[in-house]
C-alpha cells in the first residue's frame, strides 16, 4: 500500500495568481467598470481620454458600439436604447432594423389587383351576351318589317320627285319618307338619295341610287322669218334662245351657213342645238336682207328692238318717226304712242328715258310710218 501510494503522481500546484472578482456590493462605479450586480454604470470610460465622473454618457468602444443606458437590477442588465456603428437599432422589443446607409429611397410595394371571382365573370358575361342578342333581335325586326323594294331607278330631269315613286315598303304598315330639298339635281348622273322608312316606333334611315336622264329635247324659241339690212352684222343670239334642262344651252346653237349681208335676198337656213343627253333640235329659218333707208329703215330698226327687248311684237298698225337734228344722222321713234327708241346710222338701236314733252313733240313733228311691210321685224306675232 505505501508503495503504490508512492508511485501515483500528484497533481501540480500552479504558482499564478487568480484574481476573484468582488461581489457587488452596491456601490456606484465611476471609471466605467460594469458591476455584476445591483451596480449602476453613470460615468463613461474612452480609451485614451480622462474619465468624467457623475455624466450620464454612454460608453464608446474600439468596435464603435453606443451604448445610451444600461441598468442592472438583481444581476440582470436591461438594454433599452442600443446603436451600432454598422446601422444597426436595438428596441424594447429586441428586434434589429436595418437602416440604409447608401441613402437609397425604398420602394413601396405594389397593390395587387383584385381578381375577378368566377361569379363576377359569369354576371359579365351574362350582360354582354343579353346586349347581343337585344341588338341581333332588333336588327331582325327592322329587317322584317322595315324591308323595302325600288320600283325605279330613273330620275327624268326637271320632273317633280316623289320617293314613292321609286322605293314601296313589302310590310302595307310601314311609310317611306323623304326630304325633296334633299334632292335637287342640276345636271344629269348618278346621285344618292337619303330616306326613312317607319313603322311604329321602328325606323331606319336607308339610301337609294338614283340615275337622273334628260328625256326632253330642246326647244329653239325664235322668229321664223328674220329681217336685216344690207351689211348688217348679225348676231343670232340677240333674237335666238334654246329652252331645256341643260342651262346656258343657247351658246351652244349653231347654223348650217353664214349669212351674207352684201346683197338683198332670201337666206334659208337650219339652226340646231344638241343637249348633254344628245338630244337634238333644228329649226329652219328665212333670213331676208332688205336695202331700206330712211324712214322705213328706222321705224324697222326700232320695231325690231322693241320685239327683242319686250318679248311681243308691236300692236300699233304704225309708229312715228322724228329726227331732232338737222343732219337726221339720229332717229326718235315712238312707237304706241309711250316708248321712245333712238336709232342711229350704224343700224344700232336704245330704248329711251320717259319723255312727255318729247312724246308731244313726235306726235305733233314726226312722220306716221305703217308696219304692214315690215312684218319680218315685227316677228314676235
Amino acid at each position: 500500500m505505501g508503495e503504490e501510494n508512492k508511485n501515483v503522481k500528484k497533481p501540480a500546484v500552479s504558482n499564478a495568481v487568480v484574481k476573484k472578482r468582488s461581489a457587488g456590493t452596491g456601490t456606484k462605479s465611476t471609471g466605467g467598470t460594469r458591476p455584476g450586480n445591483g451596480t449602476k454604470s453613470t460615468g463613461s470610460t474612452r480609451p485614451g481620454s480622462g474619465t468624467g465622473a457623475g455624466s450620464a454618457h454612454s460608453n464608446r468602444t474600439g468596435s464603435g458600439v453606443k451604448n445610451i443606458a444600461a441598468r442592472s437590477n438583481g444581476g440582470s442588465a436591461r438594454n433599452t436604447s442600443a446603436h451600432s456603428g454598422n446601422g444597426t437599432k436595438s428596441a424594447n422589443t429586441g428586434s434589429v432594423r436595418s437602416n440604409n446607409t447608401s441613402g437609397r429611397k425604398t420602394q413601396p410595394q405594389k397593390r395587387r389587383r383584385r381578381r375577378i371571382t368566377a361569379n363576377q365573370f359569369t354576371l359579365l358575361l351574362a350582360v354582354v351576351v343579353g346586349i347581343i342578342l337585344l341588338f341581333m333581335v332588333n336588327g331582325i325586326m327592322r329587317g322584317r318589317y322595315l324591308k323595302v323594294k325600288q320600283i325605279s331607278s330613273e330620275y327624268v330631269l326637271g320632273s317633280k320627285f316623289d320617293i314613292t315613286a321609286y322605293v314601296e315598303p313589302v310590310n302595307s304598315k310601314a311609310v317611306v319618307t323623304c326630304d325633296t330639298a334633299d334632292f335637287a339635281p342640276e345636271k344629269i348622273g348618278s346621285y344618292k338619295v337619303s330616306y326613312i322608312v317607319k313603322c311604329g316606333k321602328l325606323k331606319k334611315k336607308k339610301k337609294l341610287t338614283l340615275e337622273v336622264v334628260d328625256r326632253d329635247f330642246p326647244e329653239i324659241i325664235g322668229p321664223d322669218n328674220l329681217g336685216v339690212f344690207i351689211n348688217e352684222q348679225v348676231d343670232l343670239l340677240d333674237y335666238y334662245s334654246v329652252e331645256d334642262s341643260q342651262p346656258d344651252l343657247t351658246n351652244e346653237l349653231t347654223i348650217n351657213r353664214q349669212i351674207d349681208t352684201t346683197k338683198t335676198g332670201d337666206l334659208d337656213c337650219t339652226l340646231r342645238v344638241t343637249d348633254w343627253s344628245n338630244n337634238s333640235s333644228s329649226k329652219d329659218i328665212t333670213v331676208t336682207v332688205y336695202g331700206f333707208e330712211g324712214d322705213m329703215k328706222n321705224a324697222a330698226l326700232a320695231i325690231r328692238a322693241y320685239n327683242r327687248d319686250k318679248g311681243y311684237a308691236v300692236s300699233d298698225n304704225g309708229v312715228y318717226v322724228y329726227y331732232p337734228d338737222k343732219d337726221k344722222k339720229t332717229a326718235n321713234v315712238l312707237i304706241n304712242n309711250s316708248i321712245l327708241y333712238e336709232v342711229s346710222d350704224d343700224c344700232s338701236s336704245k330704248e329711251m328715258d320717259e319723255n312727255d314733252e318729247l312724246v308731244q313733240t313726235i306726235i305733233n313733228e314726226g312722220t306716221w310710218i305703217s308696219i304692214d311691210n315690215l312684218g319680218d321685224f315685227n316677228y314676235l306675232k
